[in-house]
């Protein structure tokens, strides 16, 4: 549909975008405002239909401490 630059951007954009909305939830999260953060989730699936995060489920190859 686009050239190969302007595809390449587009997905460049949407990933960044995915890794600051996740990491923006944990810290929600973590600062114990976990209903903020189902809330930003569920917004930012409008843009990026296959987000699929768990903010209770724990991360592969990730060391968690216990809370």
């Amino acid at each position: 549909m686009y050239d190969d630059w302007s595809d390449d951007k587009r997905l460049e954009i949407l990933f960044s975008y995915e890794r600051e909305i996740l990491s923006f939830a944990k810290e929600l999260k973590k600062r114990g405002r976990k209903e903020e953060a189902e809330k930003l989730l569920k917004k930012a699936e409008k843009i990026i239909p296959d987000l699929d995060y768990d903010l209770d489920k724990r991360p592969k190859n990730t060391v968690w401490r216990r809370e």
